[in-house]
């Protein structure tokens, strides 16, 4: 299972051959390079931008005033959250100008939006976000939200000054009712959007002028890296996520899902659980340092699904058999559902018992994790017979 308390990141990783094919990769090869995997993982850490993870080595530095404030109010306004299924996600980013982090949770629900928190002169300041989706650009204090849904999009523009959040500008585009009657009654008539700002009716450019008089479109960014709950009080506390010094072995072999969790429980670990983007990357970075980007290698992962008379939802699966709840949000950029193997017409109520597969696809050149991978890979796509394998990961 994850640890809460982590302080060094372990890159060690351990290969064994399992039946292993002809035309698979020469793991003593591979095992000669593995004295590179360290630095390689160093390197991907050290590319990071400053809001992926708040990084500390300085013991001083982890008894910041901010730290523990934002420790408090998470546990006592979001305690509900441990060990709960809600689609909550957390990160730290940089939005005024100052060395202190802002601390942004997204609901996961557009009725819910986005939270803001920032610390200030000892205090907790927030601001709630209408809907999902805002953006901002990093150390200028400036918020950006422009979404909606059913012809109706609030755009609103604040900024961060001295831990207080001030709203700069607003403005709305909708269909108007007369649009809307005209679209019903003439299937020619062009879809029509009525931009106000401020509350006067304004031409789509003016609109577009005066967002742009305040805000830089062009500089904007998303807040990303998110975490669960859990992690996000870790990554507070310590300045790492839950499983940086945890150890991973690539073993190859034709095998299903269900005997690869097995055989790592037997080495007295676990099907590895991917549960953040910095976990990811540290994998991502490991397959290509080992040599296993065209394998297909199981990962702790179950898909939604039945056993006996209870559901359950898509989810990590622990050492112990406990599982935690999975947000796809927090892998998005790197998950694909469907296994590429698929025939394209297969219907999805054919496919049983999905579980979770990591690949670096060499054709894309990128990373993914599979969350609607078949539990036995090489007899539902047999072209990837001698090039199945799994991960197993140790607490240490």
């Amino acid at each position: 299972m994850k640890k809460k308390i982590v302080m060094m990141l372990l890159a060690t990783c351990m290969l064994t051959a399992c039946g292993q094919k002809e035309n698979e990769i020469d793991i003593q090869d591979v095992a000669e390079n593995m004295s590179n995997v360290q630095g390689g993982l160093e390197n991907v850490n050290d590319e990071q931008s400053d809001e992926a993870v708040i990084d500390n080595t300085n013991s001083d530095d982890l008894d910041d005033p901010w730290r523990s404030a934002y420790l408090d109010y998470l546990t006592s306004s979001f305690d509900y959250l441990e060990n709960d299924d809600s689609d909550y996600t957390f990160t730290l980013f940089y939005l005024d100008d100052n060395d202190i982090p802002e601390l942004f949770i997204d609901t996961g629900v557009e009725a819910g939006g986005q939270l803001v928190v920032t610390y200030y002169n000892k205090e907790i300041i927030e601001q709630q976000l209408p809907r999902r989706g805002s953006q901002y650009i990093e150390r200028s204090g400036l918020l950006y939200t422009d979404t909606g849904s059913m012809d109706y999009y609030p755009v609103s523009i604040n900024k961060l000054e001295n831990g207080t959040f001030t709203e700069i500008g607003s403005g709305v585009y909708y269909v108007s009712k007369e649009d809307r009657e005209k679209m019903a009654n003439d299937e020619n008539y062009p879809y029509t959007l009525t931009y106000e700002w401020e509350g006067e009716i304004v031409t789509e450019d003016q609109f577009n002028e005066n967002v742009a008089d305040l805000y830089d479109l062009d500089k904007s960014k998303t807040p990303d890296n998110y975490y669960s709950y859990d992690e996000i009080l870790n990554v507070i506390e310590t300045g790492k996520w839950l499983s940086y010094n945890h150890t991973y072995e690539f073993i190859a072999g034709d095998m299903t899902w269900e005997e690869a969790q097995e055989a790592c429980k037997e080495k007295g670990g676990y099907l590895a659980t991917i549960t953040c983007k910095d976990e990811a990357e540290v994998i991502a970075a490991m397959i290509q340092e080992q040599g296993f980007e065209d394998y297909a290698l199981y990962v702790g992962f179950r898909s939604s699904e039945w056993i006996d008379d209870k559901f359950y939802g898509s989810r990590w699966i622990n050492a112990d058999g406990s599982y935690e709840d999975m947000h796809l949000s927090i892998l998005y950029e790197y998950s694909k559902h469907l296994w590429r193997g698929y025939d394209s017409d297969t219907s999805r109520d054919d496919i049983k018992s999905e579980c979770g597969v990591v690949m670096y696809d060499t054709q894309e050149d990128n990373f993914f994790f599979y969350y609607g991978a078949p539990q036995d890979i090489v007899s539902e796509t047999p072209e990837y017979a001698g090039r199945v394998g799994y991960i197993c990961e140790y607490d240490s």
